[in-house]
């Protein structure tokens, strides 16, 4: 199934509702980077996600670059960010803190395998700051018209995916541009 337009996306999770039966595959309605409008210095990532058996386990993002001479380049990485959570219902509109990406960061699998097993003792692990939030980094490439795409997705842990959705940037706007509500 694929849903191309938010509104498309929202209008197919609805007929999912009204099925009566539990469909295990999350869709990803929208998802952008926001940044917060009072203190504005680091984006969120701004989605809203429909799950009827509500265990969205992570985040992965598709990124591809152009470079100047016209190659490009394409990599995916998967961030566990709600393993110790479970959505307080079907339907949610969430903000999960990011970091921008610099060309060569990615994603510090041994800190996440550390946060996703061992929940108590990940609380020990040294932090790069004092206010840093104990999740380790998900860092996202900004998006950029004719250099950088990137596409989100939702994964559960049954290993179901949602349909990508193209990430919009709206830093500094507030609003995910396209967004129907």
């Amino acid at each position: 199934m694929k849903y191309p337009e938010a509104k498309e996306r929202i209008a197919a999770a609805l007929s999912l509702r009204q099925n009566n039966v539990l469909d295990r595959e999350p869709v990803l309605i929208v998802a952008g980077l926001v940044t917060d409008m009072r203190e504005g210095e680091d984006p969120f990532l701004r989605m809203a996600v429909y799950d009827e058996d509500r265990d969205v386990l992570g985040v992965g993002m598709r990124e591809e670059r152009t470079a100047d001479s016209g190659h490009e380049t394409c990599f995916v990485e998967e961030c566990p960010v709600f393993a110790h959570d479970r959505l307080s219902g079907v339907l949610n509109y969430l903000l999960v803190p990011v970091q921008a990406r610099d060309s060569d960061q990615r994603k510090d699998t041994e800190r996440w395998e550390a946060y996703v097993l061992h929940s108590e003792s990940y609380e020990d692990l040294p932090r790069k700051s004092a206010g840093e939030s104990k999740t380790p980094a998900m860092y996202i490439s900004i998006p950029e018209p004719n250099d950088v795409a990137v596409w989100a997705y939702i994964y559960d842990r049954s290993g179901n995916t949602s349909d990508p959705v193209r990430l919009r940037n709206a830093m500094g706007r507030g609003r995910v541009e396209g967004e129907p509500f």
